[in-house]
């Protein structure tokens, strides 16, 4: 009988290592998704920042608007450098 009650308790150890295990894996994936979600969330903040922003035509004709000439050089060269960096970044 002594056996038999080794060999249970034997059994019942394994069974707890392997809920242990389940939820071990459980927690992992969780935490995973987790991360993933403030990432997605951190992607779609800056998509949305990005969606925001005028259109490059508009940013063009605001240059026409009556503004000092020094206004008008330093948003011209401000947007032409833009145009040059978003230009080199699609290469």
């Amino acid at each position: 009988m002594n056996a038999k009650h080794e060999e249970r308790k034997l059994l019942e150890m394994q069974a707890e290592l392997a809920r242990l295990k389940i939820t071990a894996e459980r927690l992992k994936m969780q935490r995973a998704r987790e991360r993933q979600s403030m990432i997605d969330t951190g992607f779609n903040t800056i998509l949305g920042l990005a969606d925001g922003l005028p259109s490059q035509s508009l940013l063009w004709k605001s240059l026409l608007l009556p503004l000092s000439w020094k206004h008008r050089i330093f948003t011209a060269a401000g947007l032409l450098l833009w145009q040059v960096w978003r230009q080199d970044n699609k290469r």
